[in-house]
């Protein structure tokens, strides 16, 4: 699959659509494999929509009749408006992912600004102890030496433990919304990771160890097989359909 394939979910229950039962009936497998041609080439467009006048085109590079085509917008499946044809259903499920990605975007624009601001405020106070430098005591340069190395030793110590980090609310909502997790019900597996922690004293809910615990959660295999259905394969059923009910009235 390339690189630059547009990606939208698909019910593996369609088959049972009352719309899609309709246009089985008036156009068979034929109709439902011109059906997900042409939802792959409105996920394509850019407005998720495509001129009416394109209809012939499509039906001819498909190899297709257009009554097919025509049987689509009469189950329901697809609709017309100014011109212009479109599914219903497919805008809903951009509209919702569009948002999602939205959000994230907000979430990840907060978290860098935050973080700059942090690092402004970091550079600002080192700059500020740099400006007033401290004035060794008389008489105890020796004590104060000791006291110095006692406490560079200290804090080399404290910045090899760095604190780690624990996960947030909003550590969880960016997660939900992140493309690379759609497949992952974030909220479930936050739980089952917390039950698991329970058994190991000791360990936290640290971002690093519930990325890694994400990371391992595949996708369902229902998931992963659906989108390598090859649509094509109703029109050749179909073909080999009408071929067989030719030879059969010939003789």
């Amino acid at each position: 699959m390339s690189k630059d394939a547009f990606y939208f979910s698909h019910d593996s229950n369609a088959q049972h659509d009352p719309k899609m039962i309709r246009l089985r009936r008036t156009a068979g497998l034929e109709g439902v494999g011109l059906y997900w041609c042409v939802i792959e080439r409105l996920r394509e467009a850019e407005s998720y929509r495509l001129e009416a006048g394109m209809i012939p085109d499509i039906c001819f590079d498909l190899r297709v009749d257009e009554q097919v085509f025509q049987a689509i917008f009469e189950s329901g499946l697809l609709e017309q408006e100014d011109g212009f044809f479109f599914s219903r259903s497919l805008l809903r499920r951009m509209e919702i992912r569009e948002a999602k990605r939205e959000q994230a975007s907000r979430a990840g624009r907060a978290s860098a600004e935050r973080r700059s601001n942090a690092s402004s405020t970091t550079v600002q106070r080192k700059s500020n102890d740099r400006s007033t430098p401290v004035q060794p005591k008389k008489g105890k340069e020796s004590k104060g030496k000791e006291s110095s190395s006692s406490n560079d030793g200290k804090n080399a110590s404290t910045k090899s433990k760095r604190t780690p980090t624990l996960v947030t609310e909003e550590d969880l909502q960016g997660w939900e919304t992140s493309e690379a997790y759609e497949h992952v019900n974030v909220r479930r597996e936050y739980a089952k990771a917390t039950e698991w922690l329970k058994t190991k004293p000791g360990r936290k809910m640290t971002k690093q160890f519930f990325v890694n615990w994400l990371n391992r959660v595949e996708a369902p295999a229902a998931v992963k097989q659906e989108p390598e259905e090859d649509p094509y394969k109703y029109y050749e059923e179909a073909n080999r359909l009408q071929e067989r009910l030719e030879a059969e009235a010939r003789r």
